[in-house]
């Protein structure tokens, strides 16, 4: 066989591998590689929804549905209390409506009473402070007139 022959056949046999690769490519893989066909199956597969069949029956039907959603508020307010303390109870929660000297919670008022039991013994303390000095008061007034 002739040099050139065998050039010839092999450029022949090249061109018709080549061109049956790209009937085989476009073919079975749509032009697209292999690992993409495989996770477009599996994207495929992963995407489906799952569907119940059931006959269709009469009776009643709920007005209402339940759904989830991203709110935002028509405005926004910052809240500041007189007092610092341990909240006791929530009388509102969040996305209430409340308006302006509405009651949003209760504080821990234990340390508070304590105080005021406190301040009432030494007003009763002071009270009793102010009777003895005023009777001291007319007893040195008597013991003046006495004297005198």
């Amino acid at each position: 066989m002739n040099l050139r022959l065998k050039a010839y056949l092999f450029l022949v046999s090249l061109i018709g591998l080549s061109a049956g690769g790209y009937f085989l490519y476009q073919h079975y893989f749509n032009g697209k590689p292999v690992e993409a066909v495989s996770s477009e199956a599996a994207q495929a597969e992963a995407d489906t929804v799952p569907v119940e069949l059931s006959t269709a029956t009469l009776g009643p039907i709920s007005s209402f549905l339940t759904s989830t959603a991203n709110l935002r508020a028509m405005r926004e307010v910052q809240v500041a209390s007189l007092t610092a303390g341990v909240v006791s109870t929530l009388e509102v929660e969040e996305g209430d409506l409340v308006r302006t000297g509405d009651l949003l919670c209760r504080l821990d008022d234990s340390e508070f009473q304590i105080r005021l039991k406190l301040t009432e013994q030494r007003m009763a303390q002071a009270r009793l402070q102010q009777e003895r000095a005023k009777i001291r008061l007319e007893k040195s007034g008597v013991q003046i007139k006495n004297t005198k």
